[in-house]
């Protein structure tokens, strides 16, 4: 990341930090087994994330509500990433100066109350970072390093696999009898 992006993300984040305190979340642990509604914020960079979150989904019950979030990092998406009703892609082209996404859809997905938020990103992503702490989600989990301060469940895992990512948190939050 060249001075020039770090500055513009440094300025998001005390944006971000400034915006937050407005914000009040009700904070409740909740297993995915009796969630009614879930959020998943994810890196779209590498198609194979979307496949393995969606064969992921298939695994819960019928019932269960979800939005899914994609950012691409790149300002040109590719022609594969198609947002239907409960599946938006944004680009970085998509945001302010400043990284922070703008857009109506990704206002109303914040202000939904998720029973769980996951954030399935095994680098670092400003955007996802905004959407994930702007969330008013009952219960936010992903992986333990660059998000840990917004997070209320972290898996740490040594891999960057998002595969052993999802693995490791429908095991752990699906056993969560909250």
């Amino acid at each position: 990341m060249n001075f020039l992006n770090k500055f513009r993300t440094k300025i998001g984040s005390m944006l971000l930090s400034s915006k937050l305190k407005s914000r009040n979340r009700e904070l409740r642990a909740i297993g995915l087994n009796k969630a009614q509604s879930l959020g998943i914020v994810f890196d779209a960079s590498d198609k194979k994330n979307h496949r393995l979150i969606k064969e992921c989904l298939k695994s819960f019950p019928n019932t269960l509500s979800v939005n899914a979030i994609g950012y691409y990092p790149n300002p040109k998406m590719d022609n594969d990433y198609i947002s239907d009703k409960s599946w938006y892609f944004f680009s970085s082209k998509e945001c302010n100066f400043f990284f922070q996404p703008d857009s109506k859809y990704i206002e109303e997905f914040c202000n939904q109350k998720f029973d769980v938020l996951l954030v399935i990103d095994t680098y670092y992503h400003f955007p996802i970072e905004w959407i994930s702490s702007m969330s008013l989600a009952g219960f936010k989990a992903g992986k333990s390093g660059s998000y840990d301060k917004l997070l209320d469940f972290m898996i740490d895992i040594k891999e960057n696999s998002v595969e052993r990512l999802l693995h490791e948190l429908t095991h752990y939050l699906g056993n969560l009898n909250c």
